[in-house]
């Protein structure tokens, strides 16, 4: 049973990356194996655009106005 719900969770996650990603994804058979890939990796087969961190995605791409840090602090 459970090795079934893993194998559906499995090619939703692809079926997701692939609307996701479009054309950008190159054809890899290794692509969704279960490996994990470098960023230069990630962007060589299609996963990614660029490098950035979340401050980049939130001024960049999103386009946001203002950046609130919730990280929890020692106080």
């Amino acid at each position: 049973h459970a090795q079934v719900m893993l194998n559906q969770i499995h090619q939703q996650f692809i079926g997701v990356v692939k609307a996701g990603r479009g054309k950008k994804i190159k054809d890899s058979p290794e692509l969704f194996s279960g490996l994990f890939w470098t960023g230069q990796q990630a962007i060589d087969l299609g996963l990614a655009d660029h490098f950035g961190n979340l401050d980049f995605v939130a001024r960049e791409v999103v386009k946001a106005e203002e950046i609130v840090d919730y990280t929890r602090r020692a106080n």
